[in-house]
């Protein structure tokens, strides 16, 4: 086990919450734009869960049970609140009906909270045990790190918590993978029927681009004829045609490409963990399709290449 702790919300456990804040020791503003995310963690909480320090300190157990209230931010809410000043030692004003007040000793990097899609948010941790009496958590999240066997790790959690709390109902363990993959549930039936339709359109253009170069070809078996008929070799026919047919790859992919450019803000918005600029997506759709283009070419340029220069003389 690499580490272990608890969090009232906790990461992608479907809870969520969130106060209003200032920076100036004033009241905590109405507006949306100064809403942010809280949660109460205990000391040590993102050396145990992996979230990197970026800045000053993490929450430690001297942070509770004391009058000044610590407090952690995410890198989102320091460049928001303090885009040209190092925020630690600044204060954080919070809760319109009542107000608190808490000092910042450290930011953490951003993470994500329900969902994988989600833009990062502004957030900041306070002491789980020096909540106030009517923010008292009733509920919470332990979160465990750890690297072997799931099924051992499970059944270590769950004889651990019996032993410290026999009364407890049996607690529900579930992996990080599992919860973040349920955010992507309807982006993986998108993507599997994508993927459907995206080969059925790829059978449908290989059809379509053999029909075509094939068509080309006979069309020119007169030509192919002469040619042969006048000394040309097997290979430069074939080098002819594949010229032509990689020539049409050339103008597809410089028509596409600017399209691309042009949908990027829409592409973004629908693929997850790739830009519409991804050079690997880009490049590996333009090899596959370059690839049965020439494929497309090739084999009516070959059989066109071993044609007998007289019957070539005398098709129609």
């Amino acid at each position: 086990m690499k580490g272990a702790t608890l969090a009232f919300m906790g990461l992608f456990a479907g809870n969520d919450t969130g106060r209003q804040i200032s920076t100036d020791g004033s009241t905590p503003k109405t507006d949306e734009q100064f809403r942010v995310r809280t949660d109460l963690v205990p000391a040590g909480h993102f050396a145990a869960i992996g979230q990197p320090l970026l800045m000053g300190r993490e929450l430690a157990s001297g942070d509770e049970g004391t009058p000044r209230l610590a407090g952690v931010i995410n890198r989102t809410l320091a460049r928001k609140f303090f885009p040209n000043a190092n925020p630690i030692g600044k204060q954080i004003r919070f809760d319109h009906d009542h107000p608190q007040q808490f000092v910042v000793v450290g930011v953490v990097a951003d993470s994500k909270h329900n969902s994988l899609r989600e833009a990062a948010m502004p957030e900041f941790w306070l002491p789980f045990f020096q909540a106030k009496e009517d923010d008292e958590p009733s509920f919470c999240s332990f979160q465990v790190r750890y690297d072997g066997d799931k099924a051992a790790v499970a059944a270590g959690i769950r004889t651990a918590v019996k032993q410290a709390a026999r009364d407890v109902p049996p607690v529900i363990i579930r992996p990080m993978n599992d919860l973040m993959g349920e955010t992507l549930t309807v982006a993986r039936l998108i993507t599997r029927l994508s993927s459907f339709f995206g080969l059925l359109a790829l059978t449908l253009a290989s059809i379509g681009l053999y029909g075509v170069m094939a068509y080309n070809v006979t069309a020119k078996t007169n030509e192919i004829g002469i040619r042969a008929a006048l000394g040309a070799q097997p290979r430069d026919i074939l080098r002819t045609v594949m010229r032509e047919t990689l020539l049409l790859v050339g103008i597809g992919v410089a028509l596409g490409l600017p399209s691309i450019l042009a949908a990027k803000v829409w592409l973004s918005s629908q693929l997850f963990g790739l830009t519409a600029l991804d050079p690997v997506a880009i490049g590996v759709s333009v090899l596959a399709l370059g690839a049965v283009t020439a494929l497309a070419g090739y084999i009516p340029a070959r059989w066109a290449s071993r044609v007998d220069p007289m019957v070539a003389l005398h098709y129609e």
